[in-house]
């Protein structure tokens, strides 16, 4: 068997890689360098792109959202991911978002499968007349999870979010937190689309 084989991400396959003059997603993620376009980049593109510039809330998506970016990076990244802990990085309390953007996205448990049951149909049904009545209950909001590769899971609200769209709510608050540097994600899940890209 080839261990060199594409697709082949173990240990050895990195340091292979590395002695080819390439370097890994891991490898820059652990060192605090910005590369989210592909999984591996070419040394002379690497130097490119310069030290990373981490980011920062401005003053009004803090008011606006209570944003917070609280990551380091560098070694202290690499040794939260190193020992597997999951570490809050980055996160908002108060997030406006669309309902059927966060029926698209996964329970933290799966909890999207079992929601055909019953007893799910029945909390879904007693939770939209409620908010017909009542509204949103901003206290209640959907807390949305983002790991480090810009993965969403649905960790709190699944069955608010059905509610809600069962209630014709178009739009809820959500807090979502970031883990291991997830914010630094440039696709649809990370803090530059979710949170600055918002009034676009």
């Amino acid at each position: 068997m080839n261990r060199y084989k594409k697709g082949w991400f173990g240990e050895s396959h990195r340091h292979y890689l590395a002695s080819k003059g390439i370097k890994t997603k891991r490898y820059l993620v652990n060192r605090g360098l910005y590369e989210r376009r592909e999984y591996c980049a070419k040394k002379e593109e690497i130097d490119k792109m310069g030290e990373f510039r981490p980011l920062k809330e401005t003053e009004e998506e803090k008011r606006r959202y209570g944003a917070f970016v609280d990551n380091p990076h560098g070694e202290w990244l690499k040794d939260e991911i190193g020992a597997g802990r999951k570490t809050v990085t980055a996160g908002t309390f108060h997030l406006p978002m669309k309902t059927d953007k966060l029926l698209k996205v996964r329970g933290e448990n799966e909890e999207e499968t079992r929601m055909d049951s019953e007893r799910s149909r029945e909390r879904v049904k007693e939770l939209a007349e409620s908010m017909k009545e009542y509204g949103f209950a901003e206290n209640e909001g959907i807390l949305v999870w983002v790991d480090r590769f810009g993965k969403p899971t649905i960790a709190e609200g699944n069955h608010r979010i059905r509610a809600a769209k069962l209630a014709g709510i178009e739009e809820v608050p959500v807090e979502v937190r970031w883990i291991n540097g997830g914010e630094d994600d440039s696709g649809e899940w990370g803090y530059k689309k979710l949170v600055r890209e918002l009034d676009e």
